[in-house]
């Protein structure tokens, strides 16, 4: 798709959405999605985070957006986002919704989960592709991350 910006050139619209922003400090997402509320009326930054929220919140799992999250000491230290956190478990949940669509976007999600291993942070994967089965799949990582048993439906319709 072509904009036109005012000033007699044409920009794609990859050329005009923000990128990847990546330092020794800070790892920042690009805008992507439909701004979407959640059942609890937090504003997320894709459906796909809304359903992931939803989910959560039927199944009485608390949970935090993109809580800040820093990783390293000293000078070498990273702010990351993720997310979504939940604290009863200490595991974080990554949606990563442009897997294949940006290569700055596939160098940022390998090196946030170098980090998340080589510092021992528990996390779990959610990818575009499992939308169709999205429950079953993020109820299963998450209870092969933490134990069988440990998740119960409520009753939130």
């Amino acid at each position: 798709m072509r904009r036109f910006n005012g000033k007699k050139n044409m920009k794609t619209t990859n050329q005009i959405q923000s990128r990847e922003i990546q330092s020794p400090t800070i790892i920042l997402k690009p805008h992507y999605g439909v701004i979407s509320i959640t059942r609890r009326g937090e504003r997320v930054k894709s459906i796909v985070e809304k359903k992931i929220a939803d989910i959560l919140d039927r199944y009485g799992i608390e949970y935090q957006y993109e809580k800040t999250l820093v990783i390293g000491q000293g000078n070498l230290k990273h702010l990351i986002h993720p997310d979504f956190y939940l604290p009863k478990f200490d595991l974080y949940i990554e949606y990563w919704g442009l897997v294949g669509a940006d290569r700055d976007y596939e160098h940022a999600r390998r090196v946030k989960m170098r980090l998340y291993d080589s510092n021992n942070i528990k996390f779990i994967s959610i990818y575009s592709y499992n939308q169709d089965n999205l429950e079953w799949i993020l109820l299963k990582r998450i209870e092969d991350a933490m134990g069988k048993g440990v998740l119960e439906k409520k009753n939130k319709s």
